[in-house]
């Protein structure tokens, strides 16, 4: 039985397997105490809880120290699915940047990490929101964006999924990954916008966390030197973006496969 892990339903899991003898291999996508930044003795304990599966598929490089490192075990950043590139016309001839993902209430959140750095930015650059959030969190980004005089590069786009999702991707320049979570807490994750910005060909720039610098695409993102605005922008200008990352996502595709075929039968003896 494969379980992809849910913070309410493993102890059931676990449970039945003392009956019906199963072997449990848990997908493990992230600590979702960590996600939420709670405590370390909360996030201890879910990682406590996750202990005694079979086996184990990862999100990240760091999760099997953490959790299960003397079971049999694969490491799956995401979604492989390189996406097909759209030729698809500029609106102008800025360097267009994309940012997809939450659109927090906080000022020290990844959003405005990413607006704060567009300040140092010249008007060759622009930046594309996509995302989600409370009614609060988008009229707050709305509002920032007029007071800071950001309105000229910064346009919040809404949020989209599936084809639309991928073909806005296909017509920007690079993405963004600023990541403001720390690394006691982002050590329990993998940014899954990270893979679906590499899965088109996006050049990707990101805060420097160790579940990405630790991974196998960390040759394919510029990592600014801090959370820190400034740095961040500095980043976006050195970035080389005659780059093309979606040949390596195909060999961790290829790579996944064989690693997991290897598991499941290591596990089924």
């Amino acid at each position: 039985v494969i379980f992809y892990h849910s913070y309410y339903l493993l102890f059931l899991f676990k449970f039945i397997k003392i009956f019906k003898k199963y072997n449990l291999i848990i997908e493990v996508e992230e600590s979702y105490k960590a996600a939420w930044g709670k405590s370390d003795s909360e996030i201890n304990n879910e990682i406590k809880n996750l202990k005694g599966a079979d086996a184990y598929i990862y999100v990240n490089d760091l999760l099997p120290n953490f959790i299960e490192n003397t079971k049999p075990y694969v490491v799956c950043y995401g979604n492989y699915e390189v996406k097909d590139s759209l030729s698809t016309k500029k609106r102008n001839n800025k360097k267009r940047i994309v940012y997809a993902g939450l659109i927090s209430e906080k000022d020290a959140s990844d959003i405005y990490l990413a607006l704060n750095a567009m300040k140092y930015l010249d008007d060759s650059y622009s930046l594309s929101i996509l995302g989600y959030g409370s009614d609060y969190a988008l009229n707050k980004l709305k509002q920032y964006i007029v007071e800071k005089d950001l309105s000229n590069n910064v346009v919040y786009e809404g949020f989209l999924k599936g084809d639309d999702y991928i073909n806005f991707l296909n017509n920007c320049d690079f993405a963004i990954n600023p990541r403001f979570l720390s690394d006691n807490l982002s050590d329990y994750t993998f940014p899954s916008k990270v893979l679906a910005y590499l899965s088109v060909g996006l050049p990707v720039v990101s805060t420097p966390i160790r579940c990405i610098e630790e991974s196998k695409v960390s040759d394919l993102i510029s990592f600014s030197e801090s959370a820190d605005p400034l740095s961040f922008s500095n980043a976006i200008k050195k970035l080389n973006l005659n780059t093309n990352p979606v040949f390596t996502i195909e060999s961790l595709d290829k790579e996944f496969i064989v690693d997991l075929k290897r598991l499941l039968e290591n596990v089924a003896g």
